[in-house]
């Protein structure tokens, strides 16, 4: 994360973006993507899929990077279960999540039935 301080953050993710534009394995393109010390896999995943891609996505005026980010928003696994996605699995257990697209979809139908 020191080398962020010279670039800025959002320079700073967006070049490791663009190192993995042909990337086809969505985890490994994440894994080089979040590949700094001092937070654990889990997070690093919660903070791409949360704040990093959705910045980027907005952010970044190349078509490339977008449809990139896009890929990986449909293909990559769905994140760590939390009592919202464990709640909604359990009320419709016919229905699988096989990406992280599904998986924050799932979390947006459980908070809306609050």
């Amino acid at each position: 994360m020191e080398k962020s301080i010279e670039k800025g953050l959002v320079n700073f993710f967006l070049e490791k973006v663009k190192t993995e534009i042909k990337n086809k394995n969505p985890k490994f393109a994440l894994k080089n993507i979040m590949d700094f010390k001092g937070i654990g896999k889990q997070r690093k995943e919660e903070m791409f899929f949360n704040i990093i891609m959705p910045f980027l996505m907005v952010f970044s005026e190349d078509k490339n990077i977008q449809q990139f980010l896009n890929f990986m928003f449909e293909t990559h696994p769905p994140l760590q279960d939390n009592r919202l996605t464990k709640a909604f699995k359990n009320k419709y257990p016919d229905l699988k999540i096989t990406n992280v697209k599904e998986h924050m979809g799932a979390i947006f139908l459980r908070k809306q039935r609050k």
